[in-house]
């Protein structure tokens, strides 16, 4: 079990309470509890976000959720993959290519 996960955690906060803790998205509103449940159980791209059930309340500390949010941006922002580009060929090359093809 994650360190951050324990119930003795003074950072955690209930999904409800995390919600409000979120940016506000379209017209002004707050994500709804059901998307960070659904973070927290399907996934988002591949990465889930680490809770813990306290009796009946599904919880997170805000470290998870920085995490969650981290990984989500580095997915979303690959590095830039090295080129395999070839160098473009001079008339010459051309004209040789071509009288070898016998045109």
């Amino acid at each position: 079990m994650n360190a951050d996960l324990s119930i003795t955690n003074s950072d955690l906060v209930s999904l409800n309470e995390a919600c409000r803790l979120l940016p506000r998205r379209r017209a002004g509103k707050k994500p709804h509890i059901a998307t960070l449940y659904r973070w927290a159980t399907g996934g988002l791209r591949g990465i889930r976000l680490e809770t813990v059930q306290v009796g009946a309340t599904r919880c997170t500390p805000r470290a998870a959720l920085d995490r969650f949010f981290a990984a989500l941006s580095a997915n979303h922002n690959p590095s830039p993959a090295a080129t395999t580009e070839t160098p473009p060929l001079s008339d010459d090359a051309i004209n040789r290519e071509l009288d070898l093809e016998g045109l």
